[in-house]
């Protein structure tokens, strides 16, 4: 059974939110240009370490590369966030759980 890979759909946005070509991306991660382009469409899903190369390449997090590059800020929040929430026993977990709720309530 031959995998499917996801389709990424902020790679052509980043691309050129940090100015680089499709051929420098390809030179990076030793494959055509074609292919990115493919990737950058849709055409062709990105594998896990395919998408963790373009990431380094850019030099940005994989959220951010998740995530549109006008959201990037966002993203940063939420890596320093999860990074946090690791290290956080479950009581404070609860806890911080229980403030973003307050801070931000679901709306009906």
């Amino acid at each position: 059974m031959v995998k499917k890979h996801p389709i990424r759909p902020h790679l052509h946005a980043w691309r050129k939110a940090v100015g680089k070509t499709a051929q420098w991306l390809a030179n990076e991660l030793g494959t055509s240009h074609s292919t990115v382009l493919r990737y950058e469409s849709g055409e062709t899903g990105v594998d896990d370490d395919t998408f963790a190369a373009i990431a380094m390449a850019y030099g940005i997090t994989l959220a951010e590369l998740s995530s549109a590059p006008r959201d990037a800020s966002k993203a940063q929040a939420l890596d320093r966030l999860m990074t946090a929430v690791r290290d956080m026993d479950e009581e404070t977990l609860q806890t911080l759980a229980g403030l973003a709720e307050r801070l931000h309530p679901k709306r009906r």
